[in-house]
């Protein structure tokens, strides 16, 4: 597994540096590039006053990199509602990240977080969800350890939200959504590896390549979970059972 320091997570940005249609991020050192006017004259017109991009980014015909935070692992990018400078990124190395000013920058955020294994730097952040009803809560999920995570202050510190979740050892958390109506009411779904259900003796000849899914619910902002539903018959189930929920 590559070190820390040595990997820088990919990211692609779209539309986020003024006059750059799209930006990705490939490794390299994580120093700030700098836009490049010739590259965005395709994606940009005069009569936009702000000088950014007057088509959807994925139409954009030029990319321009922005690099990223270290880490090297990055699954989930989401942004601030209220606040469309402020960006964040999940790191299953690295933990969590944010940016103020549209991913030119990174700092990392990890207050609360509990990391892999005791002594390690190692924080396993796998997916990340603002609540679309009040941005300054978001919700993470941790690999593999099967820990949920609250912040209330846009991310800045985090307080472990995950009773009635057990085991927890085994569990990845992929995405979570909340209810349309409440922020109180959560789903959490979770990947859940070979060996919770051997040892639990539902599925004692599992082998390591299959994975089950379960999803939890929240009816109390995160202060208990209920497992709502679960499978252990296929592969990637808590990706099904995401799409069911949906």
């Amino acid at each position: 597994m590559k070190s820390i320091a040595a990997a820088v997570t990919t990211i692609v940005c779209l539309a986020i540096v003024p006059g750059c249609a799209t930006a990705t991020g490939g490794g390299g050192s994580g120093a700030t590039p700098q836009p490049d006017d010739s590259s965005t004259s395709d994606s940009t017109s005069s009569g936009d006053p702000n000088g950014g991009p007057t088509e959807p980014a994925y139409q954009a015909a030029a990319w321009t990199r922005c690099g990223g935070p270290p880490g090297g692992l990055g699954y989930d990018i989401r942004y601030d509602f209220d606040d469309h400078e402020r960006w964040y990124v999940t790191d299953a190395n690295a933990g969590f990240f944010y940016s103020q000013d549209r991913g030119l920058t990174w700092q990392a955020s990890n207050e609360g977080f509990v990391p892999l294994e005791a002594n390690q730097a190692n924080v396993p952040v796998f997916s990340a969800t603002v609540d679309p009803h009040d941005p300054t809560i978001i919700w993470v999920g941790l690999q593999l350890t099967g820990h949920i995570y609250k912040s209330v202050d846009r991310g800045m510190s985090w307080t472990r939200k995950d009773n009635g979740v057990t085991p927890n050892v085994g569990l990845s958390f992929r995405g979570f959504t909340v209810h349309p109506d409440s922020s109180d009411i959560v789903y959490a779904a979770a990947e859940v590896e070979a060996y919770v259900f051997r040892d639990a003796g539902i599925m004692p000849d599992a082998r390591d390549e299959t994975q089950g899914g379960r999803v939890y619910r929240t009816e109390d902002g995160g202060e208990n979970w209920n497992l709502i539903w679960g499978n252990t018959s296929a592969v990637c189930n808590a990706s099904r059972g995401w799409r069911m929920l949906r």
